[in-house]
Order: structure tokens, then C-alpha cells, then sequence
């Protein structure tokens, strides 16, 4: 297990669901995801005046997110 890497692995099932698939991500919606988002977001701002402090804990997220995708393990999943 220690030497394994992506190509060794087929598929991957959670909860009796197949989540990828011959290296394709399966079960996200992608624009579902986006608009959970958005809503989520624009809700936060509508709730606090305090913009700035919104800010700034999501370029904290943007920054973790940039790491986590751009991790090479990731790198070629849609």
C-alpha cells in the first residue's frame, strides 16, 4: 500500500456508491455544488455587516482549495 499511487486504483465506492471510476470523479453535480455555494455565500453576507472579516476567511478557503487541487494526486480528475 505504501507504493501505491492513482493508477493502481480502479474504483472507489463510499457508502455503496462508485465516487470514481476509471480515473472520473462520479455522484458530484458540479453546478449543484457551485449554486450550495453561491447560496451559502451571498446568505453569509446577508447576515453579517461585517464584509471584511467574510474577506477574509474565504481567501483563507481560496488558498487551501488552490493547495489541495493543485496537489499533482489530483491532477487530471474533472
Amino acid at each position: 500500500m505504501g507504493r501505491a499511487h492513482k493508477g493502481h486504483i480502479e474504483r472507489i465506492y463510499a457508502k455503496g456508491n462508485i465516487v470514481l471510476d476509471q480515473g472520473q470523479i462520479r455522484g458530484v453535480n458540479e453546478k449543484e455544488l457551485k449554486a450550495e455555494f453561491l447560496d451559502a455565500f451571498r446568505s453569509s453576507i446577508a447576515k453579517n455587516n461585517n464584509w471584511l472579516e467574510f474577506q477574509k476567511d474565504l481567501k483563507l478557503l481560496h488558498h487551501d482549495l488552490l493547495r489541495f487541487y493543485d496537489a499533482t494526486h489530483w491532477l487530471g480528475c474533472q
